[in-house]
């Protein structure tokens, strides 16, 4: 009876010890090297969409307008205008100390700002830079977002002056605005100014 005993807990000793393997299953794909990864990465940033070459991104949309007032003197003359502006706007969402306005060809006697809170309401003349494109003013200090001020120009826009462009079939040029005055060919032409208000070509006669 004890040999019995001894024999079978010999063999679950042995059962236990020789236990099988089980095989672990090989991946069907190898996984990608760094290599082929960034060679992928390479192709992708290297294919550029068709409509990429048409797009044009907005300005930043650092200020909302909220008004603008003109006062304009025409000078058939000369053919430019007198011109005073008034542009009511409220900063962004991110503080800035720089306003930039489109004014194209133009001659600027004054420009200055002023705040529209009771505190601080005076007009402060303003530094610039002007490329005959783009009036680039600096603040006298940085504006919160979200606040309201008021930008003044006194200026001379001589659209006569700029290159006329190629314009569309039905707008002979890009220079915004048109003076219509008696020549040689025309002696009893009437005087007259006009404009289409095209979006571009405002800043040609008034500043955006």
């Amino acid at each position: 009876m004890r040999t019995n005993l001894l024999f079978c807990i010999a063999v679950m000793v042995v059962t236990a010890c020789t236990h099988r393997s089980i095989p672990t299953a090989k991946p069907t794909g190898a996984s990608p090297s760094s290599e082929n990864i960034a060679k992928q990465a390479t192709i992708q940033n290297d294919t550029t969409p068709a409509w990429a070459q048409w797009y044009r991104a907005s300005r930043p949309l650092d200020f909302r307008l909220v008004h603008t007032k003109l006062d304009l003197k025409p000078l058939f003359e000369t053919a430019q205008l007198e011109g005073k502006a008034w542009i009511r706007m409220q900063v962004g969402f991110y503080p800035v100390q720089v306003v930039d306005l489109d004014a194209q060809g133009f001659t600027i006697r004054r420009l200055a700002m002023r705040t529209l809170d009771a505190d601080s309401n005076r007009w402060i003349d303003l530094a610039y830079r002007y490329n005959r494109k783009v009036v680039s003013a600096k603040l006298p200090k940085t504006l919160a977002g979200g606040t309201a001020l008021e930008i003044h120009m006194d200026y001379l826009a001589s659209p006569d002056s700029l290159n006329a462009g190629a314009g569309s079939a039905a707008i002979q040029g890009e220079k915004g605005l048109y003076f219509i005055r008696p020549d040689s060919v025309y002696p009893d032409k009437p005087l007259q100014v006009w404009t289409q208000g095209e979006t571009d070509h405002n800043s040609c006669w008034f500043p955006t």
